[in-house]
């Protein structure tokens, strides 16, 4: 008897595209409204499929609707389905660069990490330089490389989890790689709205670099997005904590 392979449906489709739409248009309105960031969301749950996506997403949107400081949302939501799917995260990380011939070098991938820090900080030297604030206690200068080195693992975490772990793993098998390219790319970009840098150059930027991240996962798996990913928050933190005000004095 031969198996027939079956096409995913177009309720199946639409839900990476849902996902990837939840993701970047969530917590680009929130800081323009609530009510239409938790709309955003509400319609996102409804259109994709299974109970594990779904409770995933919905705690995301729920983090960011209640004002949970970035990257919470995106740790939560990944952490959670990654719980709720055994095995999947050990199955990215063992196969992990053992099912494609490595074609990007390392340094080339360091080179292109560092690249990518240094032109963000310079499209948004004007706010950096004026001070991003920081809801915690004033650290002790020689705490400071640490406060850049932890802010830029945890938002290297929560995003790749989020992007390049729990999108792709829910949008590549769907939608194939071209769409999946578009998805992320599109959807990190909308996030980045009020992020670094900011308003539609950073949009441009980001998705820009969702890409690049993205096409480097392809080639050198997970560990090579995070290593980028790190590198490039790690440039741009040390910069932005150097000029950072911080809003509790103790």
């Amino acid at each position: 008897m031969t198996n027939v392979a079956t096409r995913p449906s177009t309720w199946q489709v639409a839900s990476p595209w849902a996902l990837g739409a939840a993701f970047g248009l969530v917590p680009s309105l929130l800081p323009v409204s609530w009510v239409g960031a938790l709309i955003v969301g509400l319609v996102s749950v409804i259109l994709v499929q299974g109970w594990k996506v779904r409770a995933a997403l919905t705690l995301f949107v729920a983090a960011e609707v209640c004002g949970l400081p970035w990257p919470t949302a995106p740790i939560l939501a990944a952490a959670l389905y990654f719980a709720l799917t055994p095995g999947t995260l050990h199955r990215r990380w063992r196969d992990i660069g053992s099912t494609t011939r490595p074609r990007v070098a390392w340094t080339l991938v360091i080179l292109i990490a560092i690249v990518a820090g240094i032109a963000v900080v310079a499209l948004d030297w004007t706010n950096i330089r004026g001070g991003y604030t920081f809801a915690f206690p004033v650290p002790p200068p020689w705490a400071f490389s640490f406060v850049a080195l932890g802010a830029a693992l945890l938002n290297t975490l929560g995003e790749e989890a989020l992007w390049r772990g729990f999108l792709a793993d829910v949008s590549g098998p769907l939608i194939g790689l071209r769409a999946a390219f578009i998805v992320q790319s599109l959807s990190f970009g909308l996030a980045h709205l009020h992020g670094i840098p900011n308003g539609p150059i950073g949009v441009i930027a980001a998705g820009v670099y969702s890409a690049l991240v993205y096409g480097i996962s392809l080639r050198r798996g997970a560990r090579g997005a995070l290593v980028a990913h790190f590198l490039t928050d790690l440039v741009i933190f040390v910069v932005v904590v150097h000029f950072a005000q911080f809003a509790w004095n103790g």
